[in-house]
């Protein structure tokens, strides 16, 4: 069974208070993957790193920018159908794209160094596809992964983030200058764009575990490393 409180997924951790940070001490948050671009930490960095010396904090500077996105749906001929088409392309290119930052997490996860939080800057794709590798490499079934996935559209009202503001840069302010049928297909946590993501990995590697072992150079030893420290023996 996966262990409770030693991976997080995570947004923007510029709103975090300082009774927040507290409590991501607490949990023992020792580590932090932060798949953002420059553009986005740059405006928005990190209190909780800042004010933590002894956080090993990961980041790294790639030219793909999820904010293309938007170009493609600026246009006059925007409408849902366009949005629904463009986020099932932006996952199917999201694991190569971000096989970087992927990869130094599974190395992260093998050394052990955990709780370890990892944010994008809403918490739901970079995040999310992230979040499917990590549970597939234990045997995670496909329909569970699936369907955590999902679980956002039930604990975040990414709408209402957008109608209060969200943030001061990034997916929220883009998305607030379209119309909200263009824009509801680019907050939700659509199993379809989950479905798109895994069917490409495996058209393209043969399968997700392939994927992860070759693109994302994960060991045999690593990958018993990773299982050790994300579960627990299921004794019922």
């Amino acid at each position: 069974m996966t262990k409770w409180e030693v991976l997080y997924r995570a947004g923007s951790p510029a709103g975090l208070t300082p009774k927040d940070q507290a409590e991501l001490a607490r949990r023992g948050i020792r580590t932090v993957s932060d798949l953002r671009i420059s553009e986005e930490r740059q405006p928005e960095p990190n209190p909780y790193v800042a004010a933590n010396s002894n956080v090993t904090y990961w980041t790294h500077d790639y030219a793909a920018d999820p904010r293309e996105l938007m170009k493609v749906l600026s246009g006059p001929d925007a409408r849902t159908e366009k949005s629904r088409t463009a986020m099932i392309d932006l996952y199917r290119q999201l694991p190569q794209g971000q096989a970087a930052g992927f990869r130094q997490m599974f190395l992260f996860l093998a050394d052990g160094k955990v709780a370890l939080d990892f944010n994008c800057s809403a918490g739901k794709d970079r995040t999310g596809v992230a979040a499917a590798l990590v549970l597939t490499l234990p045997g995670v079934p496909r329909e569970t992964v699936v369907s955590d996935y999902a679980l956002s559209d039930d604990l975040i009202d990414y709408m209402a983030k957008l109608e209060r503001g969200g943030s001061s840069v990034g997916p929220y302010v883009a998305f607030a200058r379209l119309p909200r049928a263009v824009v509801t297909p680019l907050l939700a946590p659509d199993p379809a764009y989950f479905e798109a993501e895994l069917n490409e990995v495996a058209a393209r590697h043969g399968s997700v575990e392939a994927f992860i072992e070759r693109e994302l150079e994960v060991t045999p030893a690593m990958k018993r490393a990773i299982i050790d420290n994300l579960t627990t023996p299921n004794r019922s």
